[in-house]
């Protein structure tokens, strides 16, 4: 998970810009040991932070997501 974080901390930009209602989202797709997992972030450009909303296994990521966003 540190590589994962490194990695959101070098480019935030990484991750894949949701459309539709989560648009103002990403989604940075990772694995560990044989599981596949999401992370959805937001950006807060005039503080330079990495805001982490949900980190989980790939399976109903989505709607999960959309759970906490409606």
């Amino acid at each position: 998970m540190l590589n994962v974080s490194e990695a959101l901390e070098q480019d935030p930009f990484a991750g894949e810009r949701l459309t539709g209602s989560l648009h103002m989202l990403y989604a940075f797709h990772f694995t560990s040991g044989q599981s596949q997992y999401r992370i959805a972030y937001s950006l807060d450009h005039p503080h330079r932070l990495v805001i982490v909303h949900l980190i989980h296994s790939r399976e109903n990521f989505y709607e999960k997501l959309k759970r906490l966003f409606h």
